[in-house]
């Protein structure tokens, strides 16, 4: 099995809370940093669909941060382990997630024989409608699933520091002011 760490946000940018996870590793990259030749990879992963599976290809852990729809209070933030993901039921297919994770999961275990440990930060939304901003409750939770990150890793023998000044680095979907 690979060494690779992955800590994959999935999501909308252009969909409200919809765009939690890669609000999450913008805000992991921008205020953390693992230690130099540190097997991890901070990705974007966007709406992936079918490319999510690329993501449990040779990874040892993945960590994937994402919006729920779950009725919950905006801005809960519940964590779900592999057997967790794999024993919730298909969800219609109405979004440009899908296929989702547990179908990602169950493919890749196909495909290569082995998958690796997972855990889904998932955050439940308040507006999933058009604008990039991240509802307040949303916001504290997306830096709360980002602090749990940096404890898995931690916990893994990755050293993670806080960095002491933000890196003053805009997002790709926020653009630049002339």
């Amino acid at each position: 099995m690979a060494e690779r760490i992955v800590v994959l946000g999935i999501g909308n940018v252009l969909a409200g809370d919809d765009g939690v996870g890669p609000h999450a590793v913008h805000h992991f990259s921008t205020h953390y940093e693992c230690e130099p030749g540190a097997p991890v990879e901070i990705v974007d992963g966007g709406t992936p669909g079918f490319d999510l599976s690329i993501w449990l290809y040779e990874t040892r852990v993945l960590f994937v941060i994402d919006a729920l729809a779950s009725g919950d209070a905006p801005g809960t933030l519940r964590v779900f382990d592999r057997e967790a993901i794999l024993a919730a039921p298909p969800p219609p297919r109405v979004s440009p997630h899908q296929p989702g994770l547990r179908e990602a999961l169950l493919t890749a275990e196909l495909a290569y024989g082995v998958t690796p440990d997972i855990t889904l930060y998932g955050v439940t939304g308040a507006n999933f409608e058009l604008g990039c901003e991240l509802t307040a409750p949303v916001q504290a939770a997306m830096e709360e699933s980002v602090a749990r990150v940096v404890e898995a890793l931690r916990a893994l023998g990755v050293r993670v520091t806080r960095r002491s000044t933000p890196l003053d680095v805009h997002a790709w979907w926020e653009g630049t002011s002339p």
